[in-house]
C-alpha cells in the first residue's frame, strides 16, 4: 500500500497443546493454529515485528489489558534502537 516501513505487532497466542475437552476449547485451539500459520505468512514482509510477552493472556482476556499494554511497551522499547536505525536509513 506504499508504506516505506512496516512495524507489525504479533499478539497471537501459540497453540497450547492441551487436550480439547469441549467444543469451545477445540475452537480456540483451531483459531490459534490458524493464526500462527497466517502470522508466518503475513509477518514476513514487516520491517520490524514487535512480539510482546503475553504469557498467560488469552486472546479474549480483556481484563489483562493493562498488563498487555505494558508488555507491548517493553517489547517496543527493546526494539527501539532497530526502529530508529531503520527510520534513519529511510531519511538518508
Amino acid at each position: 500500500m506504499g508504506a516505506e516501513m512496516v512495524i507489525a505487532v504479533d499478539i497471537s497466542t501459540p497453540p497450547d497443546g492441551n487436550t480439547t475437552g469441549d467444543t469451545l476449547r477445540l475452537l480456540l485451539q483451531t483459531f490459534a493454529i490458524m493464526g500462527k500459520s497466517l502470522n508466518t505468512y503475513e509477518l514476513r514482509d514487516a520491517d520490524i515485528v514487535v512480539r510482546p510477552a503475553l504469557i498467560g493472556v488469552a486472546g479474549a482476556d480483556f481484563t489483562s489489558r493493562v498488563r498487555a499494554i505494558r508488555a507491548g511497551r517493553e517489547a517496543t522499547a527493546t526494539l527501539l534502537p532497530d526502529i530508529k536505525a531503520k527510520l534513519a536509513a529511510l531519511t538518508r
